[in-house]
């Protein structure tokens, strides 16, 4: 298990959850440790150098990726880049 120090994955959830209870509205469903193998996966890492970070963001389904992404923020900018980031996936997952 990899540490994330910045608590992204925390981030990413609550974003991931807030799109996914608008109900009718909603462009996604999410549900957090979800295994099933019709579902998209992501997963990814990142590097901090100074204030910089950089995330390499996967897309899976059935194990197979789908998308990379990168991203590129700041620290003191966690939810806006968790933002940028989940407005990029949900994106991507709508066109497929």
């Amino acid at each position: 298990m990899l540490a994330d120090d910045l608590g992204l994955n925390k981030l990413m959830g609550q974003q991931l959850n807030e799109l996914s209870a608008r109900g009718a509205e909603a462009t996604i469903s999410y549900v957090a440790g979800l295994n099933s193998p019709d579902a998209f996966n992501l997963s990814g890492r990142y590097t901090i150098t100074g204030n910089a970070v950089s995330i390499k963001v996967i897309i899976r389904k059935n194990s197979e990726i789908k998308q990379r992404l990168e991203f590129i923020g700041t620290k003191d900018k966690l939810l806006e880049l968790t933002a940028a980031i989940t407005e990029k996936v949900v994106e991507w997952v709508g066109k497929k």
